[in-house]
């Protein structure tokens, strides 16, 4: 082999590895701070230890304490509901489907009838505070809205069969990039 030939093989090695790694830590500087992406919507490591923590925190209080193996189940299962989550507020969007602050406040009022205490007690065992319960309360009615609009045409024994296969179609049309590994 020419002298000439082994110094471009070795240039073009070099620009491949440089290139390698280039992208290597593009990509994982660029999902450092987040575990997902779906449709281009980041869930955000804040957003997924907010939710494992507070999960956690409420098995462990209600049960026991979880072994690693079950940390790690929950851990994938907290991701796996984030993402729904994401395709849900996704399609909800596209519907024009709105939860007022008005039906949030109304449901956390009837739900506690004006008991303060009753309130802060079920706030404080589940490690949220008002303004997060009121983000599950407005995710849970827009669920329902998307819910009853999706299944309105189906007997109410397989509403939620057909819901959840609406929901497993959206899951296969959406682009879904996961950043973390649970180990």
């Amino acid at each position: 082999m020419s002298g000439k030939r082994k110094t471009y093989i070795f240039a073009l090695l070099g620009l491949i590895i440089l290139v390698s790694i280039v992208v290597f830590l593009t990509k994982s500087n660029g999902s450092s701070d987040k575990v997902a992406t779906v449709n281009g919507v980041s869930i955000s490591k804040q957003e997924f230890n907010k939710q494992y923590k507070m999960i956690l925190s409420y098995y462990e209080t209600i049960a026991r304490k979880l072994s690693d193996k079950e940390k790690k189940g929950l851990q994938e299962e907290v991701l796996a509901r984030l993402v729904d989550k994401a395709i849900i507020l996704q399609e909800a969007q596209k519907r024009n489907i709105v939860v007022t602050d008005e039906e949030v406040n109304k449901y956390i009022s009837q739900k506690f009838k004006g008991n303060k205490k009753l309130q802060d007690e079920y706030l404080k065992e589940r490690s949220l505070t008002l303004k997060d319960y009121k983000e599950v309360v407005r995710y849970q009615k827009t669920r329902e809205k998307l819910y009853d609009i999706v299944t309105k045409n189906y007997k109410y024994e397989d509403k939620p069969i057909q819901f959840t296969k609406y929901l497993n179609e959206l899951k296969k049309k959406a682009e879904i990039e996961v950043y973390v590994k649970f180990e």
